[in-house]
């Protein structure tokens, strides 16, 4: 099924409100979207193929492109890194030409698994020959039959 490929005026103005500078929860609250819409903007970015069209025209129009500030040592609870970070992610040209949300699908599947990987977590879970629970620790332990699955 094939996403909808027309940018509204309520895309192009959240695409305009961020690259004026502000957040991606106000963007998006005042261009209509619903709170908990809102809350997650790389959400919102991911399954919206307008919403990242529109920020592309206008990263184009004004040649000016959201760039993710360096991570800082004190948190900041209103810092734009993350809306960065997922416009930088998703808005490329490599999914403007595609007619589904399928690529920033494939890119999130593989990043999380690339994620578990780096913090060397099981591809897939492994599990027990005999009652076929999850299998705990590098020995492989069950711990619901109590014992040690040999590979």
């Amino acid at each position: 099924m094939a996403c909808r490929r027309i940018v509204a005026a309520k895309h192009r103005a959240v695409a305009q409100l961020l690259l004026a500078g502000q957040s991606g929860y106000r963007a998006l609250r005042q261009c209509g979207y619903s709170h908990y819409s809102a809350r997650n903007f790389s959400l919102v970015l991911r399954h919206s193929w307008p919403l990242r069209q529109a920020i592309m025209e206008e990263q184009e129009r004004r040649r000016e492109y959201l760039v993710p500030r360096p991570v800082r040592k004190r948190r900041d609870r209103y810092a734009r890194r993350p809306v960065a970070r997922s416009v930088q992610m998703f808005c490329t040209p490599d999914f403007q030409n595609s007619t589904t949300n399928a690529g920033p699908r494939y890119y999130e599947e593989q990043s999380r698994k690339a994620r578990a990987i780096a913090e060397g977590r099981a591809r897939v879970p492994m599990r027990c020959s005999v009652c076929r629970g999850q299998l705990e620790g590098k020995d492989r332990w069950c711990p619901n039959c109590m014992r040690i699955e040999v590979c």
